[in-house]
């Protein structure tokens, strides 16, 4: 897209540049008054020879007018014929490189400040050897100027407004080679780089754009000359009252835009390479109404699981969303390109379907960091002011396949209502989480947490949730494939914990209360059992309480779990829990270290009665 955008401005600064060139329309309108210049004179000394004086001021009167008439003329036909020549020796390059631009028509209005051009096409120089190129047809550019006439004659051209109907652009590049290529390499989007074009922009004082029903297809070359269609979108743009900042040493501001209408058509994007691809059906951007908006977004791995680990080459989570809308409002445009502030009253996130698979048949990444959300709001590049912050009405699903299991296993969370409140990276205040959800049961689980982002906190997440009565059959999908483990029998009563977090350790207490406990340990691919498995599962079913419930006996479990670095937030938060389900089901404390494990076993009314 800045690669197209670079040529259309390179022909709209051949515009500006004209009054570089009034050297040109001066010569050739001096020629013209040095040919007219003899029939004056030879009328002239007609008619003081002839001494008629009533016959010379005849003469000047119509002589005179005409000659300065079609002298005008004379001077736009040969500006016009200049701009058109300028454009095309611009587009194609002094080298014969580039591209020809041709058109229909090609008019300036000079009482109206205007010049259109109409039926253009743009195509590549054939002999011209590039990586990427474009094709493209265009109805109509429209460019108005302040005043073209003065800023001509005083050399300070200023568009007033550029508008364009109706591009069609093919956007192709060739694949590069495996060796051929490099972290520097440019990544292609359909979306314009604004600040990219900003600068450019500048450069003749553009007030106004509009680019009106534009349609973008993006193609990749492959060695056999095969196109790949890799991108598409359909989009409008409107933006008024531009004023620019641009000044190196106020690199926060970039860019005032009275008015900003911005909308784009199905789009979807197949980034070449990359792991995943998405599509949309719109987004929508105004300031006008001080929202944005976005429907029907899909985010989906380009290929299927197995040729995606294998690609990966480690254990990662390959993730799928779907979107049904994403709507915000209270949305400042002025701060986001002025000052790199994302500012919001509200965003609302409905209808997410959410799909994480993990495959632990290959080897961990231990070499990357994953840092934690208050580490990670540092190091954000915008600042966030965001109030409140929603998502409703989605669905959480997640599959791990263990080492030599043939299926993954699948635990799902059902109508996810999440709500944050006040979000703001310049303020060191607590971010509140209120987690809403339908975890095996027609009753909600229901978690709270707070973000503390003080460098100062002694703990960066604290927190407690309460999950309701659900039965234990439900466990058997994530739990036979990968662990060959059956719960036969077993009625979870009641889960309540509670969790403090640092950046090493997480703590905590958890009550898992539970009845008529009974467990089968079978092989992870198959439904029977054999002698050896049988053996296990009595010893298992002997170590276990079958039941663990409120009252005077009843086991509560400490939880204490280190930091993984190389691994999620979130798999730190549901290990912390986990830790302590040991504890519950057994009455072991390996999860603590070792001093404070001799502390709780010395605590009689945690053992077996």
């Amino acid at each position: 897209m800045e690669h197209y955008f670079s040529n259309i401005i390179s022909c709209c600064n051949t515009y500006i540049l004209i009054h570089q060139y009034n050297y040109y329309i001066y010569r050739e309108y001096r020629l013209f008054i040095r040919r007219y210049s003899l029939i004056i004179y030879t009328l002239l000394s007609s008619s003081m020879a002839s001494n008629n004086k009533k016959y010379l001021k005849l003469s000047l009167i119509l002589i005179v007018p005409v000659l300065l008439y079609f002298g005008f003329q004379y001077a736009n036909t040969q500006l016009e014929r200049f701009a058109i020549d300028a454009i095309k020796e611009v587009a194609i390059g002094k080298k014969g490189e580039g591209y020809f631009v041709n058109f229909q028509h090609f008019n300036i209005y000079w009482s109206e400040s205007k010049l259109d051009a109409t039926g253009i096409t743009i195509l590549p120089n054939a002999e011209s050897e590039n990586d990427n190129w474009v094709n493209a047809s265009i109805d109509t550019i429209v460019i108005e100027f302040s005043h073209l006439y003065s800023g001509l004659l005083l050399g300070n051209i200023q568009v007033k407004e550029f508008s364009m109907i109706k591009p069609n652009l093919q956007y192709f590049w060739k694949e590069k080679k495996e060796e051929d290529k490099n972290e520097q390499d440019e990544h292609h989007s359909p979306i314009p780089k604004f600040e990219v074009l900003g600068k450019r922009l500048n450069k003749i004082g553009i007030s106004g754009i509009n680019i009106i029903d534009v349609t973008f297809n993006g193609y990749l070359v492959m060695p056999d000359n095969q196109h790949q269609h890799i991108f598409h979108t359909t989009q409008n743009i409107q933006l008024s009252g531009i004023n620019f900042h641009l000044d190196e040493r106020k690199e926060e501001d970039i860019i005032d835009i009275e008015k900003i209408a911005y909308n784009v058509g199905p789009t979807f994007m197949k980034a070449y390479g990359k792991l995943y691809e998405y599509e949309f059906d719109s987004l929508w951007v105004s300031d006008e109404d001080n929202s944005f908006s976005i429907h029907k977004f899909n985010l989906r791995p380009q290929s299927s699981p197995e040729v995606f680990f294998k690609r990966v080459g480690k254990q990662t989570d390959m993730m799928s969303i779907s979107l049904d809308s994403m709507l915000g409002n209270g949305f400042d445009a002025n701060s986001l390109f002025k000052h790199n502030v994302i500012n919001l009253d509200e965003l609302t996130l409905d209808g997410a379907e959410i799909l994480i698979y993990r495959d632990k048949n290959y080897e961990e990444d231990t070499t990357v960091f994953k840092k934690l959300p208050h580490r990670l709001l540092q190091t954000i590049d915008y600042s966030i002011k965001l109030d409140k912050f929603a998502l409703n009405h989605s669905t959480l699903t997640y599959k791990e396949k263990s080492k030599n299991a043939k299926q993954p296993g699948t635990i799902s969370i059902k109508d996810i209502n999440l709500l944050i409140n006040n979000i703001n990276t310049d303020l060191k205040k607590n971010i509140h989480l209120d987690l809403k959800c339908k975890l095996f049961s027609k009753r909600n689980t229901h978690i709270s947490l707070d973000l503390n982002t003080s460098d100062q906190a002694s703990h960066f997440l604290t927190g407690h949730g309460k999950i309701p009565a659900f039965s234990m059959y439900h466990l058997n999908k994530f739990t036979h494939p990968n662990m060959g483990v059956l719960f036969q029998k077993g009625e979870v009563v009641d889960i309540n914990f509670d969790i403090k977090m640092n950046d090493k350790i997480g703590r905590g207490n958890l009550d898992f209360y539970y009845k008529d406990l009974k467990l089968k340990l079978i092989g992870k691919n198959d439904n029977k059992t054999n002698f050896v498995e049988s053996l296990t599962g009595f010893a298992a079913n002997s170590l276990a309480y079958n039941k663990n419930l409120p009252g005077k006996h009843a086991r509560h479990a400490p939880l204490y779990f280190e930091r993984v670095p190389y691994k999620s937030v979130v798999h730190y938060v549901i290990h912390t829990i986990l830790s302590g389900a040991e504890t519950a089901v057994i009455g072991t404390y390996g999860q603590l270290p070792h001093k404070e494990r001799k502390a709780y076993k010395n605590q009689g009314h945690h053992h077996r009665k």
